[in-house]
């Protein structure tokens, strides 16, 4: 199986990363360590060979993971996050830090929403050039968590 492997995260368009990077970390077997965060702890005070082995398959998926995500960044993010030692952390605190609040995200939306309200389709402009414009829009509000449906697209286009 050949899979790509996600581009350097600099800075720009956070919304796009998590999810070509969450798809990569799926591929590998991987995302699970990132989405629980759960601590490895041997549990066991006289753990079976089988216990031994899956805490250790574990903990590989922990490194695994952390190197993938420290990785994909581009050296001034990696300075940020270096000190961390879960992918969890590492995780939350790319999304804190580029995804923003609640609050930065409805401001966000809020942004987005006026500008597709605002599209208008140029008079020089064909209809796939302003429907690509539309569905970057449409897009971005969707990765934000807005939903706009179909017939609000259909409205807009005709």
């Amino acid at each position: 199986m050949a899979t790509s492997v996600p581009s350097i995260f600099t800075g720009d368009n956070y919304v796009f990363w998590p999810v070509t990077m969450k798809s990569y970390l799926k591929a590998f077997c991987l995302w699970d360590v990132v989405e629980t965060g759960e601590d490895l702890v041997q549990r066991h005070v006289n753990p079976t060979l089988a216990q031994i082995r899956q805490f250790e398959e574990d903990k590989a998926k922990r490194y695994k993971a952390l190197s993938c995500l420290q990785s994909v960044v581009a050296d001034d993010i990696f300075s940020r996050i270096m000190h961390l030692d879960s992918p969890k952390e590492v995780w939350d605190h790319l999304k804190d830090g580029f995804f923003g609040s609640d609050r930065t995200r409805h401001v966000q939306i809020l942004n987005l929403s006026r500008q597709f309200e605002m599209l208008r389709m140029e008079d020089d402009e064909n209809i796939k050039e302003f429907s690509s414009k539309m569905m970057s829009l449409v897009n971005q509000l969707r990765l934000l968590g807005k939903n706009v449906t179909e017939e609000r697209l259909v409205n807009k286009i005709l």
